[in-house]
């Protein structure tokens, strides 16, 4: 007897958050305050949450994440 994988349909949610620009990573707490809140909705034993950060200010606060740690 083969198991049945139980497939949910992806869903996209759009967020526009504020901006720091007085930071020099100005989406760095809009994209931890993101990830902190998929933390709190992931519920122990089922599939992880995943979350992909796109666009123009996604790329942009990974270059500065690399270049402030030094791995860019």
């Amino acid at each position: 007897m083969q198991a049945k994988k139980c497939r949910q349909p992806a869903v996209f949610i759009q967020l526009r958050p504020k901006f720091d620009y007085n930071q020099i990573r100005p989406a760095e707490h809009a994209i931890n305050a993101i990830h902190k809140g998929i933390n709190s909705i992931q519920e122990p034993g089922l599939p992880k949450v995943k979350v992909w950060i796109t666009g123009e200010v996604g790329l942009e606060d990974d270059e500065l994440s690399g270049m402030s740690n030094g791995t860019f």
